[in-house]
Parts: structure tokens; C-alpha cells; sequence
């Protein structure tokens, strides 16, 4: 099911729909976050994708805090070289 709606975000990005793609990456990134736990890694890699799907879908004050939370486990998860430290990932 989260790849289902990974792949739902993915296809409403493309068509130019980023409400919907906001609503299907916050469908993976809750599954995520409830299965995983919201220190995992993966976790916060997709909250990091619904941040910028949020910020797409003009929705700027519910990214803000949810990104600076993630961009900490980002940090102390992955090496200072790795993409997910160094740019914003895009999905």
C-alpha cells in the first residue's frame, strides 16, 4: 500500500495535481511512520517528499516544521555526502 501511493503521488505530479500528490505522499509517509516508527530513516526520507509535495501544493506551514523534524533524522542517518543531506530530494 506504500507503494501504491508513492506511485499515486508520482503519477499526480506528473498530471500537474499537487493536492493530490500532498495527499498521497501523507498516506505513505502515516503508514510509514506507523509501521516503522518515526525515527526510521525511510520514514523520514518520504516525510521529507510530502514536505515538498506540501510546499508544491502551497501548503508552506504544514511543510516547514515537519521538514526541520526530518532534516534532523536525515542527519544522523545518512553520511554527509549522500543526496538525501545535500540537495532537497524530489520524487
Amino acid at each position: 500500500r506504500t507503494r501504491a501511493a508513492l506511485a499515486r503521488a508520482t503519477l499526480a505530479r506528473l498530471q500537474g495535481q499537487p493536492a493530490a500528490a500532498a495527499a498521497a505522499l501523507g498516506a505513505a509517509y502515516q503508514r510509514l511512520h506507523d509501521q516503522a516508527g518515526a525515527a526510521h530513516p525511510v520514514t523520514a526520507r518520504i516525510g521529507l517528499l510530502y514536505a515538498q509535495a506540501l510546499d508544491a501544493a502551497r501548503q508552506p506551514t504544514l511543510a516547514a516544521p515537519l521538514r526541520e523534524q526530518l532534516q534532523a533524522i536525515v542527519a544522523r542517518a545518512y553520511p554527509a555526502a549522500s543526496r538525501w543531506r545535500t540537495t532537497t530530494p524530489s520524487h
